[in-house]
Formats: C-alpha cells, structure tokens, sequence
C-alpha cells in the first residue's frame, strides 16, 4: 500500500543517511576511500545514490525532511549517474528551482571531488570514461553475438577482456584500475552470461513496462532500470530485491490485463 511504501521509504533514508554520518566520524565504517566518496561499507556509491532516488519516486508524499535526507544521500554518494536520475525525477515533477539547486551543488561537489583526487578526476573526464565504456559495450556486444547461450555466470570479465580491442589496451594499458571486468550496464552483462533467452526477457521486461499505467511505482522502477544501463546495480542482491519488489508493485497497478501484458 501507499502507507507501507512511505513507512520503508521514511525508515529507508533515515537509515542510510545515519550510516552516512557516522562513517565521516569513523573510518572503520567508510569503504573506498581510494575513490575519495562517502559510503557506508555494505554501500557502493551508485547503490546508495540510485536506492535513494528509487525510494524518492516511489513515495513522493513524503515529508520534507525525509526527501532532504533523500537529497543529501544522493549528494554523498558522489555518482553522477545518481545526480542525474535526481534532476531527471526533479524535473519530472515540475519543480525547476530544485532542479537548477541540485544541479549546482551537485556539479560543485563533483568538481571539488575531482581537484581533489585523481580517480573522480579521472571521472569527471567525460572524454575517457565515455570512451572507455563504448569500449566495453563493444567487447561486451561481440561476447554476445559469439555466444548464443551466454558465456555462463561469474565469467563476464575475462570473456569480454578476449573481446576488447588493441586501442582499448593502448589507451587503459591498467584493467585493474578502470573496472573493465564490469559491463557497467546491466543488461548487457545478463545477456552475455546467461544467452539470447535473457535478453528477449529483458526486452519483454522493458516493454512490460511501457504498457502499465502511470504510477510512482512505475517511475520508480523506470529510473532503477535506467541507472542500470549504466551500471550493474541490480547484478547484486540488494538491487535484485529492489527490482523484485517494485515490479510487484507495478504488477498490482496493472488493472487491465491482456494477454500481452501477461506474457
């Protein structure tokens, strides 16, 4: 119900914002330090950010201080994949001052990340980073085609790695830096692993989707496919949870079944 979406929103981002503090406080708690972003140490940055988003549009009557929280997770997350799913929810809902504040403090903090450690200025660099994935995409796109019935689970990594180009390597001579062993798109990395049936189902999911009704349920579990696409956040289990759970929630909003949208 919409009271319980509240309630797990409410608990949700008071919780992790809690966590936040603390691990300023306590390094113990803090993880990725080498990245220079806040984080509690169960929490990658774009897990934290695009979760806090997800949660946002899924209960968009929450009270003021729990969006705050929301806002403020995003921001110490550090993902600029999460910064802009934010402004896109944001935008979405109409509020254009709030889209041009977060857009300012959120490109602020990304820049004073950046001239303060070199790996956020690494990715900051749109140049690299996008040339880096398109490199990836290819290699991961080539795995595919070679691969009818996937490539089986855990092995993404050095398939694609047989996959990538000679400029690839002349460009980022370090994989272990630049996170080649991740597809940084879910759906690609799926469908390399598990086959062709995958992404059919994949696609089926997405247009699934599209043939619901308009809800907060299903901008929720749009903008978590969306941050997908740029990253494996719904690889792991806690994103597996979220996905599952919002597409109960969009099922239920589905009062007019067809055949079609049963498939």
């Amino acid at each position: 119900s919409s009271h319980f979406n509240h309630i797990l929103a409410s608990y949700f981002l008071g919780s992790c914002l809690l966590i936040c503090l603390i691990s300023v406080i306590t390094p113990p708690i803090s993880a990725n330090a080498e990245q220079g972003r806040w984080q509690a140490l169960f929490f990658h940055p774009n897990f934290l950010g695009i979760f806090s988003v997800a949660i946002l549009a899924l209960a968009p009557k929450l009270k003021l201080r729990w969006k705050l929280s929301g806002v403020i997770l995003v921001l110490l997350s550090g993902s600029r994949l999460a910064l802009g799913l934010l402004i896109a929810l944001i935008a979405i809902r109409g509020n254009l001052k709030s889209v041009l504040s977060i857009t300012f403090i959120g490109l602020l903090l990304l820049g004073w990340r950046a001239v303060n450690n070199p790996v956020e200025s690494f990715r900051l660099a749109g140049t690299e980073a996008f040339e880096m994935r398109n490199h990836i995409y290819q290699g991961a796109l080539k795995t595919i085609l070679s691969n009818p019935l996937g490539t089986g689970p855990g092995v993404f990594g050095p398939k694609v790695h047989e996959n990538l180009s000679m400029e690839f390597h002349q460009l980022f001579p370090n994989p272990h830096k630049h996170s080649i062993y991740k597809a940084h798109n879910t759906f690609l990395e799926w469908t390399a692993e598990s086959g062709w049936l995958m992404g059919i189902i994949l696609l089926i999911t997405i247009w699934f989707l599209f043939k619901v009704p308009t809800s907060s349920a299903k901008l929720s579990l749009g903008l978590l496919i969306l941050g997908s696409l740029f990253s494996v956040i719904i690889n792991y289990p806690s994103g597996l949870i979220m996905l599952s759970y919002l597409l109960a929630i969009t099922v239920t909003k589905n009062n007019k079944q067809s055949n079609s949208n049963s498939l």
